[in-house]
C-alpha cells in the first residue's frame, strides 16, 4: 500500500489550490452557467484539466513510481501558488470574469491593474502552475502527456478568447503588444 500521507496531501493540496480560485469568483447567473456548458473550448479545458489532475494520483497508486521529496514539495508549492495567483485574478477581474468564450463580452472595459498589468492571463497561467504542479507532487510522468494536452487546450481556448477581444473591444490589440500572455517579460 502506498503511503497515505502522500495521497492526503495531494488531496489536500489539490482542494486548497480549488478553494482559493472559487472564492475569489463572483456568482454567476443561470444563463451565464448554461452559456458556460454550450461552450467547447470551456469542455476542452474543463477535462483535459481533470484528467492531468487525476492521472498522478491515479499513476502513484497503480505503478508505484519512486518519489522524490524535493519534487513532492515542489510540486505542492507550485499548486499552491496557481491558487494564491487564480485567487487575485479573479478578485481582480470582478464581475468582468465570464467562464465562456464568445463575441459578446464586448461592453466590458480592459482590466489592466493588479496582476493583469503585467500578463493578459493571469487564470491560465495559474492553470498552467496547477496542473504542472499536480505531475510534480506525485512525480508522475503519465500525467506529464495529459498536463500537455491541457496547455494545449489552454492555448487554443487563449487564441479564441484573444481574437474576439481583438476584434470587439476597443484597445485590447494595443493592451496585447503592452503585456505577455502567460509570463510576464517572457510569453
Amino acid at each position: 500500500m502506498r503511503p497515505v500521507w502522500l495521497i492526503s496531501s495531494y488531496l489536500g493540496v489539490t482542494a486548497l489550490a480549488r478553494i482559493l480560485t472559487a472564492i475569489g469568483r463572483p456568482r454567476r447567473s443561470l444563463g451565464d452557467l448554461l452559456h458556460m456548458l454550450v461552450d467547447p473550448t470551456f469542455h476542452l479545458l474543463a477535462w483535459t484539466s481533470t484528467a492531468a489532475l487525476l492521472a498522478p494520483l491515479a499513476e502513484y497508486i497503480v505503478l508505484r513510481q519512486p518519489q522524490l521529496l524535493g519534487l513532492n514539495l515542489g510540486g505542492a508549492a507550485l499548486m499552491l501558488l496557481s491558487g494564491i495567483l487564480a485567487n487575485e485574478a479573479n478578485r481582480t477581474l470582478g464581475a468582468a470574469f465570464t467562464p465562456y468564450v464568445d463575441g459578446q463580452a464586448t461592453t466590458k472595459r480592459i482590466v489592466t491593474r493588479g496582476l493583469y498589468r503585467y500578463i493578459r492571463h493571469p487564470l491560465y497561467t495559474a492553470g498552467f502552475l496547477l496542473t504542472g504542479g499536480a505531475a510534480l507532487m506525485l512525480c508522475s510522468r503519465v500525467a506529464w502527456a495529459l498536463t500537455a494536452l491541457c496547455w494545449l487546450a489552454v492555448i487554443v481556448r487563449t487564441l479564441k478568447e484573444e481574437r474576439l477581444l481583438k476584434r470587439n473591444m476597443d484597445g485590447y490589440a494595443d493592451y496585447m503588444r503592452m503585456t505577455k500572455r502567460f509570463v510576464p517579460g517572457v510569453f
